[in-house]
């Protein structure tokens, strides 16, 4: 075990009782492993240093897959992972399972998680995968990726409220299990408006969580790895967002976004935005 490895098990045995879900960047994390030059030797190391890291907690890698929103339909099986090398190695080589959810799934090796309600699926809802990790007291860990990488902000603003700068859209389809039953579906997941510039002021939100001791950062040589309690993050967005509702956006969205909103008078719809 690297130097390396022991902090970052070392941080996660003081900060975190519960999952792990770990978004991944394996090039920025190599100070982690022994390097050697096969590349699916470095990926396997990866896999068992986050095993070692967690030190039997389970590990959640994110597999999202996009197709869904355009083709109606989730292979839980066959479709590959699409945020990442790691990742994808993961999903093929290491898991046992992979969750229902179509785009935001994730595979483990612990009990899976439960299926979601078929008939409609929150994306960020009570059944997602951020959902459990809240109720579970888990955290992220950034293992070499950025923290622009945090999808769990997306539940957090769901449960704030749902963000005004966004609207919900639903995205009809079928889900192919492992069993290869199908099960027809209906997904609803709050979306950027069409055509529109929407960007959350990372740099900011990154320091300030630091600055409150709420995301841990280690750094050795050329890698990164940060932690975030997903309680303590859900509680301290969840208030900001209610004190000021663009809390999460940068001023150049921030420039239009409050404009529209005092016109509209309300939260953003699909029709302000996309041809029904």
């Amino acid at each position: 075990m690297t130097e390396f490895l022991k902090r970052i098990r070392d941080l996660i045995a003081q900060r975190c009782s519960g999952p792990l879900l770990v978004h991944a960047d394996a090039m920025r994390a190599l100070d982690a492993i022994e390097l050697v030059s096969d590349v699916k030797e470095i990926l396997r190391r990866h896999i068992h240093a986050l095993e070692l890291a967690a030190d039997g907690r389970e590990l959640w890698l994110p597999t999202f897959n996009y197709d869904f929103l355009k083709t109606g339909v989730y292979d839980v099986t066959n479709d590959k992972c699409q945020v990442g090398a790691l990742n994808e190695f993961a999903r093929s080589n290491w898991a046992t399972w992979r969750s229902a959810t179509p785009v935001f799934n994730v595979c483990g090796t612990h009990a899976p998680l439960p299926e979601p309600d078929f008939a409609q699926i929150n994306a960020f809802g009570s059944d997602s995968v951020f959902a459990h990790l809240h109720q579970r007291r888990g955290a992220v860990l950034f293992y070499g990726a950025p923290f622009i990488s945090v999808t769990a902000s997306h539940y957090i603003e769901q449960h704030a409220g749902g963000p005004v700068y966004r609207y919900d859209k639903k995205f009809k389809g079928h889900v192919k299990l492992a069993s290869c039953q199908l099960r027809d579906t209906s997904l609803i997941m709050h979306v950027r408006p069409m055509g529109t510039r929407l960007t959350y002021d990372v740099p900011r939100l990154e320091a300030e969580l630091e600055a409150e001791g709420i995301l841990i950062k280690l750094v050795d040589g050329g890698s990164v790895v940060s932690l975030v309690d997903m309680s303590r993050l859900f509680d301290a967005w969840t208030a900001k967002l209610a004190a000021d509702p663009l809390y999460l956006l940068d001023d150049q969205t921030r420039a239009w976004v409050a404009p529209k909103l005092d016109e509209l008078g309300r939260r953003f719809l699909i029709e302000d935005f996309e041809s029904l």
